[in-house]
């Protein structure tokens, strides 16, 4: 399967000797099943006045407003004192073949003197669509993926067996699941919440503000982990996302596998000293 992806040098005046600026997106989605979704998972759909889609926020927002800044500024005959470098990869939540390359190049090819990132941060919005604050992404976790397979004799089902992958397995899992890895609070970290908070309504601003205080506050805490939008601000986190186990209704499972997604919280005075 080809990967596709797309790179534009917008040209800076002649005689410029300042190093380029690259400004990256990706262009694809996660994948999904179209069975399980009320909308058409890969179309723009409008309906009453807004438009439905995935990755309208993770990342068609940030490459269509990358895109149209480009056209517009073309079409007004501006030209910059650098080089600019639009870089959009077609794989960057999958395979990465065409995202790995195009960093290759980048680095070997292009030496910016700085990229940005149009994958985070954005324009938050109310729920009446009141701007709330313009967010600029500051650093990274890093992920890992693991597999985690139970492996047994089988048998047929009339003959049950006191072990049995797939329990095995969901023992596991469980475990996984009721793990809490230890909150980290770096200066970024409350920084962040403390400025958000007072932007956020309701108990998730006033978790961020004692947290920024207090990143002890098992209150403030429990709120924000409870939160899919800042669990992940806390610290690393693992979850289960897929499951293969058995081949017929009627036989023991001879196997059972479970993928397991893990986004990993590192310091960031440790990722400094190791760049450095």
């Amino acid at each position: 399967m080809k990967n596709p992806g797309l790179m534009v040098t917008y040209r800076a005046k002649a005689g410029s000797t300042d190093k380029p600026i690259v400004l990256l997106g990706h262009m694809d989605v996660v994948d999904a099943l179209a069975k399980d979704w009320v909308r058409p998972p890969f179309t723009l759909t409008e309906e009453e006045g807004y438009f439905f889609g995935r990755a309208t926020m993770d990342n068609k927002y940030g490459i269509t407003n990358l895109t149209s800044t480009f056209l517009r500024l073309k079409a007004e005959g501006w030209q910059p004192s650098r080089d600019l470098v639009l870089v959009f990869s077609g794989d960057e939540e999958t395979g990465m073949v065409s995202t790995e390359a195009q960093a290759k190049y980048v680095a070997e090819h292009i030496d910016p003197a700085f990229i940005l990132n149009s994958d985070a941060g954005g324009v938050a919005l109310a729920e009446d669509g009141t701007p709330v604050a313009f967010r600029v992404q500051s650093a990274e976790k890093t992920y890992a993926t693991y597999e985690l397979t139970v492996n047994n004799p089988g048998g047929h089902s009339s003959r049950p067996r006191d072990d049995n992958a797939i329990y095995e397995l969901a023992e596991a899992l469980g475990k996984i699941a009721a793990y809490k890895f230890p909150v980290q609070a770096t200066e970024l970290t409350r920084s962040y919440f403390a400025t958000a908070g007072k932007l956020t309504p309701g108990e998730i601003g006033q978790a961020m503000l004692r947290f920024a205080e207090d990143p002890t506050d098992t209150s403030a805490i429990a709120t924000l982990q409870a939160n899919p939008e800042t669990v992940g601000t806390l610290g690393t986190t693992c979850v289960a996302t897929m499951l293969q186990a058995g081949h017929a209704e009627n036989a023991l499972p001879q196997s059972a596998t479970a993928t397991v997604n893990c986004r990993i919280f590192r310091e960031w005075g440790l990722l400094r000293q190791r760049r450095s």
